[in-house]
């Protein structure tokens, strides 16, 4: 498994960003640093939720995406420009 995803960090360049909307308690992020994925923002509205993701990764999600002003999302706002190459979101 480990030589898998040392291939799969060489195809995807080594290192990239990414943002995680309804990040739950973080499992895609996990995936994606394993690989060279560095999360940038994550948003969860759930409060428990928030809760672990802080104990597994030291950041706070932001809440609920529908209230989070757009200029807080990288790449969010028209003058910030694309600061992340994948977007991830969780199902509920």
């Amino acid at each position: 498994m480990q030589q898998r995803l040392a291939n799969v960090s060489t195809v995807a360049g080594s290192t990239f960003r990414f943002i995680e909307l309804f990040a739950g308690i973080g499992g895609f992020r996990l995936a994606l640093e394993t690989i060279g994925g560095e999360c940038t923002f994550s948003s969860e509205v759930g409060i428990e939720e928030r809760l672990t993701y802080f104990k597994n990764f030291g950041t706070y999600p932001a809440g609920d995406i529908t209230e989070t002003p757009t200029d807080a999302v990288p790449g969010g706002s028209e003058t910030g420009g694309a600061r992340y190459e994948m977007l991830t979101a969780g199902f509920p």
